[in-house]
């Protein structure tokens, strides 16, 4: 009997974390078709209506691509060199207003990209994500993973023409807010991250099932636009953490992005051939183009000595 009430807390605790776990889970990986969504507007179209009056073959081709985004380490293995999928950066099946989203995103193709230097059409994009973002290597045009991930992104259409403008991409910190990299408060990202993310995303890299890692070879690697402070940044304070989106200001968000950024990824073999123009972004952090050394990487040396 002295230790009920102990049990009792042992048991409350227990069942928040299942809880918790499991609003993870259906958040990263039981997003089926029919349940993507967009929950900060009203302007797109549900699914059903969506793919209506589609051709059969291009449902088909739709509902493969959906597939290969919700599971693409597993469906699309042999291009993927992680444990990430598609919708763990592009949230909500790429739905998620101002975050990655992707609703519409193929009517501005081709367009200009800046880190490859030259015009890239929609394929192109869905290639360079498989090498950076998955760590992997790009299918082939006319591979079936390729062309039915086109056809998911071509059929993620908004309500009407003026919904367009709002979706594009991730809403980024303003300028104003941008803290200079080395100023950064590194250690203090460390703390938020324990206090905030490592729950979910694990104290060493090491996050739940399901969940994914970021950093370690299992995460994007150095090349992707995470690896970017500000992009990573803008990123959590949008969506992060689950549950708790908008929660961190940006300030704090930054100072969590540099922690992520500090650390040990996979080496993106290409980064030479990136910005051509010599443009690289001061966040640009792994590019050696820019700086010699992560800038970030002394706290990572130095955090264990007092």
């Amino acid at each position: 009997m002295k230790n009920l009430p102990l049990k009792i807390a042992f048991g409350i605790l227990f069942t928040l974390f299942l809880v918790i776990y499991a609003v993870g889970l259906y958040h990263y990986r039981d997003q089926t078709p029919q349940s993507f969504h967009h929950t900060g507007s009203s302007t797109h179209q549900d699914w059903s209506q969506s793919l209506l009056h589609e051709n059969p073959t291009i449902v088909a081709s739709f509902l493969r691509g959906a597939k290969y985004f919700r599971h693409t380490s597993s469906f699309a293995s042999l291009y993927v060199g992680n444990s990430l999928s598609c919708t763990q950066c592009h949230l909500g099946g790429g739905q998620e207003n101002g975050i990655l989203g992707l609703v519409d995103i193929a009517s501005y193709y081709p367009e200009w990209d800046e880190r490859e230097g030259k015009k890239i059409t929609l394929v192109e994009r869905i290639q360079s994500c498989f090498l950076r973002s998955e760590n992997g290597k790009a299918p082939p045009v006319e591979n079936p993973v390729i062309k039915d991930l086109k056809a998911y992104v071509e059929s993620i259409r908004p309500f009407s023409e003026n919904s367009k403008k709002p979706w594009r991409n991730l809403i980024q910190i303003p300028k104003e807010d941008l803290i200079p990299i080395e100023k950064i408060e590194v250690a203090q990202g460390k703390f938020l991250f324990d206090q905030q993310c490592a729950f979910c995303h694990g104290h060493q890299g090491n996050p739940m099932p399901g969940i994914p890692p970021v950093w370690g070879n299992e995460s994007f690697n150095d090349g992707a636009g995470l690896a970017r402070v500000y992009t990573l940044a803008s990123f959590i304070q949008r969506g992060m953490p689950l549950g708790g989106a908008n929660s961190l200001n940006n300030k704090e968000a930054q100072e969590i992005a540099a922690y992520i950024d500090s650390q040990k990824r996979p080496v993106y073999a290409g980064k030479q051939k990136d910005y051509p123009q010599g443009d690289i972004p001061v966040d640009a952090v792994y590019y050696p183009q820019r700086y010699p050394t992560n800038p970030l990487q002394p706290f990572m040396e130095n955090k264990y000595k007092e």
